[in-house]
């Protein structure tokens, strides 16, 4: 029995563009692209059902040989970059861009500021109550766009290595394509 935790190298000559020559495996990365967890993946793409802790153990080994694994990520990365595509497409349709984002996100920081008027049971206005989460996100997240902050990452495995600090990428980087990484790796995530 293989480890499923060692990944073995990918054949060059496999394609992952292309639908995979056997019909269950082919039908098991559909799957588990679409986000059905591995294990209700393999039973459904017509893989033995006789022990659930079998078919746990036979849906990971089958998850890291080289064929299947580029293929669902080939699949995934579809997934996410069509995402994105039509993401742009709707910002562009309803006029949605950078400056448009920045002057709502402006808009919220002067509203949470001003604040909203605190009135008795009479009507009166007693004061305004102002919402500085709100307000500091906003800065936040127009320093961010911005390029204003530096972020740590952390590189490698190692959960106690120091994290390493970065400037932001080129402020021109869109906020889209940090969607789609997000969304992969959600996709990653579910299906892990």
């Amino acid at each position: 029995m293989t480890d499923p935790r060692k990944r073995q190298k990918a054949d060059p000559g496999l394609d992952p563009s292309k639908p995979l020559k056997n019909a269950r495996r082919e039908h098991y990365c559909q799957l588990v692209a679409s986000g059905m967890p591995s294990v209700d993946a393999y039973e459904a793409a017509g893989y033995s059902k006789a022990n659930r802790e079998s078919s746990r153990t036979n849906s990971g080994q089958l998850n890291v040989t080289p064929e299947v694994r580029n293929r669902i990520d080939w699949l995934l990365q579809q997934k996410a970059d069509a995402f994105v595509k039509s993401s742009r497409s709707a910002a562009e349709e309803v006029g949605i861009d950078k400056k448009w984002v920045l002057q709502r996100l402006v808009d919220i920081h002067n509203f949470a500021i001003t604040g909203e008027p605190v009135v008795n049971s009479e009507g009166m206005q007693l004061g305004t109550k102002q919402n500085l989460p709100a307000a500091n996100k906003a800065v936040e997240l127009i320093g961010r766009e911005l390029g204003m902050f530096s972020e740590r990452l952390k590189v490698g495995g190692d959960p106690d290595a120091p994290p390493i600090k970065t400037q932001n990428e080129d402020v021109s980087v869109s906020a889209l394509e940090r969607l789609r990484e997000t969304m992969q790796k959600r996709i990653t995530k579910q299906n892990g």
